[in-house]
């Protein structure tokens, strides 16, 4: 199904023309999971394996993508996201070119990425096999709705 999906979207990769400015350092793998909560306050971010300067529009929608993700057919909650977003660029400010830019390149990735697959089927560790379920009911939805997700990255 992956390999077809690759298929059919080739005509809709993001062009070369990257546009990563304003980029700095940045968290990498930022989701609810990465975030220790206590008494209703942030407590800590942990996990900064991937901490690295990169695009701050990148970080952006991965971070949405991410801690928004339903898992299921479902896809995305567009209103947390859009409310998410909305915070994020009010401190930062990205034009919506920028995100649009990062939420085309970030779906082509998904598109492309393997990764599970590889490490369940060449490395035989299963031991990320329970996120290839999430991972490709967000990319088949958000496949379906490209068009939604740029909207919902870009409101204010």
């Amino acid at each position: 199904e992956r390999s077809a999906l690759l298929e059919a979207a080739w005509h809709d990769r993001p062009g070369a023309d990257a546009w990563w400015e304003p980029a700095g350092w940045a968290h990498g793998d930022f989701h609810d999971l990465n975030v220790l909560w206590h008494g209703g306050t942030i407590a800590a971010v942990v996990d900064f394996d991937r901490l690295a300067p990169r695009p701050y529009a990148f970080e952006l929608v991965r971070s949405a993508t991410l801690t928004f993700c339903y898992g299921d057919e479902r896809g995305l909650a567009t209103g947390l996201a859009a409310a998410f977003t909305a915070g994020y660029r009010a401190v930062m400010p990205l034009a919506d070119e920028q995100v649009q830019f990062a939420a085309s390149r970030l779906w082509w990735e998904r598109v492309c990425d393997f990764w599970q697959l590889k490490r369940h089927y060449i490395a035989g560790d299963g031991s990320c096999d329970h996120l290839f379920r999430s991972a490709s009911a967000l990319l088949w939805w958000w496949t379906g709705h490209r068009d939604l997700v740029a909207q919902v990255l870009t409101s204010r």
